[in-house]
Parts: C-alpha cells; structure tokens; sequence
C-alpha cells in the first residue's frame, strides 16, 4: 500500500470522527482542571487557613475557573468549526458528503470550596503559617500538571488523519494555544496578580501576628497593673 505522506487531501470519516473526539478531549481538560485544582490547592488550604477572608478570596476564585470553562469551551468550539468547515469545503470541491459537527457548547467547571471555612471545628479563626505558605510554594507545581495534561490532551487529536498535507491540521495547534492562555488566567489569579495567595496568606500571617501581638501586650500589660 502506498504512503499517504506525500498526498494532498481529507479523510470524509475521520473528519466525522474528529468531532466526538475534539468534545471528549475538552470533557477530560475541565475534568483535570477541576481535579487538580481542588486536589491540589482547594483541599491543602481548608486546614490551613480559617477565616472569612479565605472564603471571600476562593469564592472569587472560582467564579474565575467557571469563566474559564466558558473561554476554552470556545476555543474548542471554534476547532470543530474549522474542521467542519475545512471538511465541507473539500466536500464542495471533491464531490464528498457535506457534515454537521456537534458543537461543545458549555463546559462547566465548578470549583468546590464547601471545604473552605470561616472557622474551624472548634471555632477557631487563624491560619498556620506554614502550612499555607507550603499551598502556595506548589502552585506552579499544579500548574505545570495541568498544561502538562493539555499537551498530552493536544497531542491525542491527531487532525492529520482528516486533513492530509500542507499543514491543513495548524487549527490544533491553534486551539490549545487558546486553551492554554485561559489556564494561564486561572494561575494569573493565584499567582500574578498584586492581590494573589501569596499575598493574601502573607498579609493573613502579619494580621493576625500583630493582634495576637498585641493582644498578648494587653493581657500582660493588664497582669501587670495588677
């Protein structure tokens, strides 16, 4: 059988095919990132830090992964239009069949944070310093498993077998790049920004430094008078 390396042209069923696939693949990333996520960082930080402040922080934190689902949901949308409209378009010239592609439509990824608390069991407000402080040093250890787990994702769509020769497959390339930069964003919040975890854990530590300082000061200051 001859080789297909030197053709020009599509493969009618694998452009078929690679719809499904490109909806699985977006399926598995937010399923990762979610994971991840709270695996990584949402579940180490509950027993870490007990404050109304750290439920205010994640809350908004996960509004920002859920906006995410949206931006990568149309990154892969726009992906499965381009195949349907690069495999129509051979259809219309070749004499092929004309396809519809379902879309991805929504992704949802809905952080859980039921396990960040204003107070411990004990009714305890405060934070462990370096255990928090632990969360935060690993951040971009998580993030590096998530783009680590894109590329292996990427790497499965194979649109070569759809679209043979002169590079007609650049659209993966192009719509991991898009996923990749909306993972970025959610890292962006934790680590770049001026309000990050870092941050707000330092800010926690010297908080509620300086009023046990201070209320240590009071008592003893008190005994004193006494």
């Amino acid at each position: 059988m001859a080789s297909n390396a030197d053709m020009t042209g599509y493969n009618p069923e694998e452009v078929t095919n690679l719809g499904p696939e490109v909806k699985k693949s977006s399926e598995n990333i937010a399923t990762t990132i979610k994971e991840k996520v709270e695996n990584g960082i949402i579940q180490p930080i509950s027993t870490e830090w007990y404050a109304q402040e750290a439920v205010d922080f994640f809350t908004a934190f996960a509004e920002t992964v859920k906006q995410t689902g949206a931006t990568i949901a149309e990154a892969f949308d726009s992906f499965i239009a381009s195949i349907e409209s690069t495999g129509n378009n051979w259809a219309e010239n070749v004499g092929g069949d004309q396809v519809t592609l379902e879309r991805v439509g929504e992704i949802n990824i809905d952080i859980s944070i039921e396990e960040i608390k204003a107070k411990d069991e004990q009714g305890n407000i405060g934070i462990r310093e370096e255990g928090a402080r632990g969360v935060a040093d690993k951040l971009g250890e998580v993030r590096t498993d998530i783009e680590t787990s894109l590329s292996e994702e990427a790497q499965k769509l194979n649109a070569e077998t759809a679209f043979l020769g002169h590079d007609q497959a650049q659209a993966v390339t192009n719509c991991f790049d898009a996923v990749n930069k909306a993972v970025s964003k959610i890292f962006g919040f934790l680590i770049e920004r001026d309000n990050n975890l870092q941050s707000q854990i330092t800010a926690a530590v010297d908080k509620y430094g300086e009023i046990g300082t201070e209320t240590a000061n009071a008592f003893n200051n008190a005994g004193n008078e006494g």
